[in-house]
């Protein structure tokens, strides 16, 4: 069981195509997190749109994988093994 240490979790919804699964404050920072089941995850317009719109500060593209990576400077594809590693503060 993935714990969360109390931290606000939203699903946010979009109009324009934005696409985002969960939206996580850290430190003050929104990070979105999208889910996805595929072995190469790939970044798309809509999560530059999210990452515009709601000023995120990082994004991360969970998978079934087994490494994280990263797509861009604020695009991460994170293995569900790492998940819990974006909740330590």
């Amino acid at each position: 069981m993935l714990l969360l240490h109390q931290r606000p979790l939203f699903v946010p919804l979009f109009h324009a195509g934005a696409e985002l699964d969960l939206l996580v404050f850290k430190g003050g920072e929104s990070v979105g997190i999208e889910v996805k089941y595929t072995e190469a995850p790939k970044t798309s317009k809509s999560m530059r749109a999210a990452i515009d719109d709601l000023q995120l500060k990082h994004l991360y593209i969970v998978y079934p994988g087994s490494k994280s990576y990263p797509l861009d400077k604020s695009i991460t594809a994170l293995s569900i093994k790492d998940l819990n590693n974006i909740f330590v503060v």
